[in-house]
């Protein structure tokens, strides 16, 4: 795959990062996010210092991977449990 290089500004530091061909959107829009929760902490807590920012961003990441973790997995569950009820309406109706 081809990959391409883009230069992106995380916190207080600009980054050059390779990223596959046509998924530089997904580069950026992280980027996005991870400034956009820094800027909320620093509006919203200034008397606190950068290191503990970065541990609520990294925090609050982590918490939005898990619920989507979480929901990734009931879903599976809730598709295989219809996946299965079709099945076996499929194998009656075959049956008849």
């Amino acid at each position: 795959m081809e990959e391409v290089s883009i230069r992106v500004r995380l916190g207080r530091k600009d980054f050059t990062i390779k990223v596959g061909k046509g998924d530089e959107h997904v580069l950026l829009s992280a980027a996005k996010t991870l400034n956009d929760r820094i800027e909320h902490y620093q509006l919203s807590y200034p008397q606190l210092e950068w290191e503990d920012i970065l541990t609520m961003v990294a925090f609050d990441c982590l918490i939005d991977m898990f619920k989507a973790k979480e929901y990734a997995e009931s879903f599976d569950l809730r598709f295989s449990e219809v996946l299965r009820h079709e099945n076996e309406k499929l194998k009656k109706l075959l049956a008849s």
